[in-house]
């Protein structure tokens, strides 16, 4: 039997466009709810579907299945405090009692996950949604672990631990995430976020710019920094910088930001597991605006700089810190380009690194 690998990979593009992984999308054949499920608008749909008497909830954005899973925290919750924890639980709860029949095969799966519950039990987060008398808090230990708790007054009456992983987190494995990278990072719309005016009173004056410093990294070397010049005619008024007269901060500023209105051109080489390569090419801002919208914060670094030529070497950090994984970039740049505001950027992309593997990870790159 012959496997048309260009047909698999034009199923797997069309289910990416419906929904944000492979599992979501056979959740719903097995539900039988696909075809349902595709006329919905965007938002939180909670009670249209149940699965053995309890409630669904289903996420829908920009015609993307982003969840499905049972009804466990309420939508009000979700809009109001947003965190990837309800996703996952819901869909986790629901994957579990789909795939798993017996007591033995789901305590296998808790084990395997390393997911613990310290009190209560996996069958009884479905029936948390309709009491209202419970309390509910959430804590993330140092982008390692998340453990959920619910209460009802000092009595805990259900507690979970479970490891931060984006691919538990996710519900997706590391090949299809990097496959979905590429597909996504293509399909994420070009455009300029608004210009947000600093605090002027918390920029510091360095070397001829303004500083707006929001912290640093777990290296220290790369910082969250934007950078700032007062505006000609505008008194108290400051404006990004962006050109060959402030090099280093003109790069930081494009890749801390969607703001600065450009046409440079990114040539992506993105480096998978296995030693497998990928190249592609982007605007910089749709690459700058996917990490952006996906949740992560940047940070820049850089590797070096040599006047005389004008290239740099930089190193930019998209870090998710909900959900513990960073897309890592190696930048290579002209700076003679910042000028014209167009030119040609090479990035090596390693996409959804663990938090934890980062130094490991530098090191390589070295």
């Amino acid at each position: 039997m012959f496997v048309d690998l260009c047909l698999v990979g034009q199923v797997w593009a069309q289910t990416y466009d419906k929904y944000r992984t492979r599992k979501l999308a056979e959740m719903a054949r097995k539900l039988s709810i696909a075809q349902s499920i595709d006329t919905l608008r965007a938002g939180i749909h909670c009670g249209l579907f149940s699965y053995n008497g309890n409630s669904l909830t289903i996420v829908k954005r920009a015609g993307k299945v982003e969840n499905i899973g049972f009804s466990v925290f309420p939508k009000e919750l979700r809009l109001e405090q947003p965190s990837p924890v309800y996703d996952f639980i819901e869909r986790y709860v629901l994957d579990v009692m789909l795939n798993c029949h017996r007591p033995d095969e789901v305590s296998n799966r808790l084990k395997l996950d390393r997911v613990t519950f310290e009190k209560g039990n996996l069958a009884m987060l479905p029936t948390l949604f309709a009491d209202s008398t419970l309390s509910f808090g959430i804590t993330n230990h140092t982008e390692r672990a998340y453990s959920v708790e619910w209460s009802r007054g000092e009595d805990v009456v259900c507690r979970i631990f479970f490891p931060s992983n984006y691919e538990l987190l996710r519900g997706s494995f590391m090949l299809e995430n990097e496959e979905r990278l590429r597909h996504d990072i293509m399909s994420h719309t070009s455009h300029s976020d608004s210009v947000v005016p600093p605090d002027a009173q918390a920029l510091v004056e360095k070397d001829g710019v303004y500083v707006l410093d929001k912290g640093v990294n777990s290296i220290r070397s790369m910082r969250n920094q934007r950078f700032y010049s007062k505006a000609k005619g505008a008194a108290g008024t400051f404006v990004l910088v962006c050109s060959s007269r402030f090099p280093v901060e003109s790069v930081a500023n494009l890749f801390t930001g969607n703001d600065i209105a450009n046409d440079f051109n990114v040539e992506i080489r993105q480096l998978k597991y296995n030693f497998k390569k990928d190249t592609y090419n982007v605007k910089l801002s749709q690459l700058v605006g996917f990490c952006l919208d996906e949740g992560c914060r940047p940070y820049f670094g850089v590797v070096g700089y040599n006047e005389a030529s004008g290239d740099i070497d930089a190193v930019v950090e998209m870090r998710n810190h909900q959900q513990a994984y960073e897309h890592l970039m190696r930048v290579r740049m002209n700076v003679k380009d910042l000028d014209t505001r167009k030119g040609n950027i090479k990035v090596s992309l390693t996409g959804y690194v663990m938090t934890h593997d980062i130094e490991e990870l530098y090191n390589d790159m070295k």
